[in-house]
């Protein structure tokens, strides 16, 4: 043990007998070419852990070069941690590479204010999944992350960013390193696993979330085991040995390699160019600034990058238009749904020409154009009308005092309480034979439920 440097959980997991734990350290010393040894007593069990990774460290070429100086706070007085600079780079790393546009859809969350509603959109979407993933893992590692990532805010020069207890009892090591550098070395690598581990638990909560339907956001401290941030280190001649299960390389490429990403790319534009001329040929109403309304057959585009873009400034529906360029060098912008066509240099004139021509075409055409509905028709439940009403009523309430964070125990407990009330009054519709228009409403149970959202 005295050539050995590791976590201060796991000596705390070794001392109170946690499974597993003695088993870990002896597979792990093992592959750091520590034998167990022989006239110990044996150990039951006893499984070489393969699923490990080796880092070395090349320390005395490192104490060649210059030293550098330790980066500075930003008030001047002492160096950021290691667990820090770590902590900033994973998180700028989820935020470009894992979880792009996070800010955009937790604040689409912050405006809902739903826990149902959210959880829905977890469910559906991997955008919103991931998103989720970050805010779990951000307010589990850094207590106030909300008040400067959502909004979006500058970290002030003067403030210093802190850690919440879990993360740096979890980032403590035991054992001596060889130097200072060293032993930096090593609370970088310590950093890296115990912020896997943090993902690795918000990723399953969020998991949890779209399997029970109920979003919650309030409770974020991590449900980690020793296990999950183990690793253990030994310094050697060469330099020091580190060795962490391969789950905490939790940062996988979000993409394949380059040539593959461009296949694909170049495979998604062939489809949504086919589709867009499959449904474009023949005659077509055309309109230009030079030659006004003529028919001619659609143009050919210029190439295979077409885009599909929302018409937007009309007020009936919200039609879908594609926009690309013609063999001509001309701009074209060709309603969806539709014979309509408009001509011009440049694609903001090809736009605002079909916005324009939208609103003429059925005057002049002598057809409407078929916009999209609204939204689909949505059948009411046969529940209680009060009951959601007063759902309602304490969301709106919680959104107008801007509770999303400090009310989030209490909105993932009314959701619950509304969500078991939806299922048990569509289980009484059931059980009494209730008809499809859904008259039949069990009175007492509805006016007994009602005061729960209140």
């Amino acid at each position: 043990m005295s050539l050995l440097i590791r976590p201060a959980q796991l000596d705390k997991a070794c001392c109170r007998r946690a499974k597993g734990s003695v088993e870990w350290l002896i597979g792990a010393s093992r592959a750091l070419g520590i034998a167990y040894p022989a006239c110990f007593r044996p150990v039951s069990d006893l499984r070489r852990p393969v699923s490990l990774v080796s880092y070395v460290s090349r320390c005395q070429k490192r104490r060649m070069r210059a030293k550098e100086e330790p980066v500075a706070g930003p008030d001047g007085a002492s160096p950021i941690s290691p667990t820090i600079v770590v902590y900033r780079a994973l998180a700028r790393r989820v935020r470009r590479h894992l979880a792009p546009g996070s800010a955009r859809t937790v604040a689409s969350f912050i405006k809902a204010c739903d826990p149902l509603l959210i959880a829905e959109w977890v469910a559906g979407s991997v955008k919103a999944r991931q998103a989720f993933a970050d805010l779990l893992w951000s307010r589990a590692i850094e207590p106030g992350v909300e008040a400067r990532r959502w909004p979006d805010q500058q970290i002030p020069r003067t403030a210093r960013m802190r850690l919440t207890l879990s993360v740096d009892q979890d980032c403590q090591i035991c054992g001596e390193a060889p130097d200072d550098e060293a032993r930096k070395w090593l609370e970088y690598h310590a950093a890296r696993v115990t912020l896997g581990a943090v993902w690795r638990d918000a990723h399953a909560r969020t998991s949890a979330t779209a399997h029970s339907g109920v979003a919650a956001w309030s409770d974020v401290t991590p449900r980690t085991a020793w296990s999950d941030s183990a690793w253990l280190a030994r310094a050697t001649p060469q330099g020091v040995q580190f060795i962490a299960p391969l789950t905490s390389s939790w940062l996988s490429r979000p993409h394949a390699i380059k040539s593959l990403r461009q296949a694909r790319y170049i495979t998604r534009q062939q489809t949504r160019f086919e589709l867009m001329w499959d449904a474009a040929r023949g005659a077509c109403l055309t309109w230009s600034e030079m030659g006004g309304w003529h028919v001619v057959d659609a143009l050919t585009p210029a190439n295979r990058d077409v885009r599909h873009r929302r018409l937007l400034g009309l007020s009936g529906g919200r039609p879908w238009c594609w926009l690309y360029q013609g063999v001509d060098g001309q701009f074209v912008a060709r309603w969806e749904n539709a014979r309509l066509q408009v001509l011009a240099a440049t694609p903001a004139a090809a736009i605002a020409g079909l916005r324009r021509c939208a609103t003429l075409c059925p005057h002049i055409g002598g057809n409407a154009l078929p916009y999209p509905a609204l939204a689909p028709v949505v059948k009411p439940s046969p529940m209680s009308t009060t009951v959601a009403a007063d759902y309602r009523l304490f969301i709106d309430c919680v959104k107008a005092r801007r509770g999303f964070w400090t009310d989030a125990e209490e909105l993932a407990r009314t959701a619950g309480r509304y969500r078991h009330a939806l299922e048990v009054a569509d289980q009484t519709r059931h059980s009494q034979g209730t008809d499809e228009s859904g008259d039949h409403v069990d009175r007492g149970a509805a006016r007994g439920g009602s005061n729960k959202f209140t």
